[in-house]
This record gives structure tokens, C-alpha cells and sequence, in this order.
């Protein structure tokens, strides 16, 4: 029989506490037991439902599976970004409307489903996404506060309308490599990909919504990009990630999914290479 918990404490290693409504203890859970919901979905006072399960480790107390986060107790994103500085909305506005061709807002024609990241479904052994052993995962890209060309994607879509694959692999994965030379810390990078989550869905909830969340795109970059990079607290490289992929990813709705998904995978591997 499934209950009602709340989400008590969340870490970076990939498991966390749920508080049950019901009984009142605290229960451990792995991500690994997440349903239909991406785990940067999970935060702290987030409602879940979840199956009590007797363990057998531990001195054999419960823990809790088949954890479905209840998506319409997440905290609203404009509560996350807009309001967190009076500048922010008309910087990001100056920001989105830069560009004429980014001046009026494009219908939606993405299927996007962003409960569904590219994660593997088994974290204890990463899936297909196995990172470089620490001895030899610094050895093909140098420090750098440079994004190479073959990094930067004008369209993350191919000729046949699918995502280009390097973005799942081989680009994904020297970006995260450039990340991490640069010293940019794992929890960092949820902070970001937390709201840009949250972009995503908001854009997938309402083909009317691409104007909405385009700016709040750029809410997002000037308060977690631009703001950080300025005081000290961002690395360049990241920066510059960013701003290389706003143009395309503000310019249709499929683009700005196609760059979620580009970050997403960025972010699967800054994981584990943290994990490691």
C-alpha cells in the first residue's frame, strides 16, 4: 500500500529522506527508485507517494520504493528565478529581445517530455554513460576557459529532424571534462539545471507558453550565469557554454528542448565524474 511522504533531506550522492505523513518516521531512498520524474525533479518539501519496503541492510528497518514525486506541490519556477532580484526580469527581457530574429515568439512544435532525462536507470553501474577512470579522465582536454568549435552547435537537431547523437556522448562528455578542469562543483550545476527543468516543463505544459519561458530563460542566465560569473563564484567555461547556445536556443521551441537535452547529458556526466 503506497503513502504520503515529504521530501525530508536530498544530497548529491544520489539518495535522500522521505518523512511519511502517515507513520511519521524517516525513510531512506535511492534515485534509482524514482518514477516517471527526472531527479533533479526532487527538493526539500516536495510531496511524494511511495511503497514502504521492509530492508534488509542497515538493521533491516524500511525504506521507501517506487518514490513518484507529486509534481504539482514543486515550487512555482518564477518563485525560483524572477523574483530573486528586482533587476533580473527586465535584464533578461533586454537579453531575450537582443536579436531581431528572437523578437516574436515561435509556435511550439516540440513532443518533449522532460520527466524523462537521459539518465541511466541503474546509477551503481552508470548504464552506457561509464565515465573515465579518475586516473585518465583529465588526459584528452587541458584547463581551458575556451569552448573548441566542435563543442558549439548551431542546430542540436540533424538533416533526419533527431537530436544530433555527439550530444549524448562525445560532446556531453569533454564538456563535463571542461566543467570539472575548471573546478565547477556538481551542486552548482543543479542549482541550474533544477530551473531549467522547470523551463521545460512549463514550456511542454502549453504550446502558448514558449514566450514564457524563453524569458525566463534569460531570468535564469542573468541570475545564475552572469551574476555568479561576475563575482567570482562561476567558472568562465561555463559561462561561455551558455552564451555560445542562446542564440539557437532561443530562436524555436524544439532548439531550446534540443539544449536541455545537450545540458541534461552534460550534467549526467558531471555527476558521475563527482560521484567517482
Amino acid at each position: 500500500m503506497s503513502e504520503i511522504g515529504i521530501i525530508k533531506k536530498v544530497t548529491d550522492r544520489f539518495f535522500g529522506f522521505i518523512q511519511s505523513v502517515q507513520q511519521g518516521d524517516d525513510l531512506f531512498f535511492h534515485y534509482s527508485d524514482l518514477l516517471d520524474s527526472s531527479p533533479e525533479a526532487i527538493a526539500e518539501g516536495v510531496k511524494a507517494e511511495f511503497n514502504r519496503v521492509k530492508s534488509y541492510r542497515g538493521g533491516g528497518g524500511f525504506v521507501a520504493k517506487k518514490v513518484r514525486l507529486l509534481m504539482s506541490d514543486l515550487a512555482p519556477l518564477d518563485a525560483q528565478v524572477a523574483t530573486e532580484s528586482p533587476n533580473a526580469t527586465s535584464a533578461a527581457s533586454s537579453l531575450v529581445s537582443s536579436s531581431p530574429s528572437l523578437a516574436s515568439p515561435l509556435p511550439l512544435s516540440v513532443n518533449y517530455d522532460p520527466s524523462s532525462p537521459p539518465m541511466p536507470s541503474t546509477f551503481k553501474k552508470f548504464g552506457n554513460f561509464r565515465p573515465l577512470p579518475p586516473s585518465t579522465r583529465y588526459q584528452s582536454l587541458s584547463a581551458s576557459s575556451e569552448l573548441p568549435d566542435k563543442l558549439i552547435f548551431k542546430s542540436f537537431y540533424g538533416p533526419d529532424g533527431e537530436i544530433l547523437p555527439t550530444l549524448f556522448f562525445e560532446s556531453a562528455r569533454e564538456v563535463a571534462l571542461l566543467f570539472e578542469q575548471a573546478g565547477f562543483k556538481h551542486s552548482q550545476y543543479r542549482a541550474i539545471y533544477k530551473i531549467f527543468f522547470n523551463i521545460i516543463r512549463i514550456l511542454n505544459q502549453n504550446e502558448n507558453n514558449f514566450s514564457k519561458a524563453r524569458e525566463l530563460f534569460g531570468v535564469m542566465y542573468v541570475e545564475k550565469i552572469e551574476k555568479p560569473f561576475n563575482s567570482g563564484q562561476l567558472p568562465e567555461i561555463v559561462k561561455v557554454f551558455f552564451e555560445s547556445h542562446i542564440k539557437t536556443a532561443l530562436s524555436s521551441s524544439q532548439e531550446l528542448a534540443g539544449f536541455f537535452r545537450y545540458a541534461t547529458n552534460v550534467f549526467c556526466y558531471v555527476s558521475f565524474t563527482s560521484f567517482l
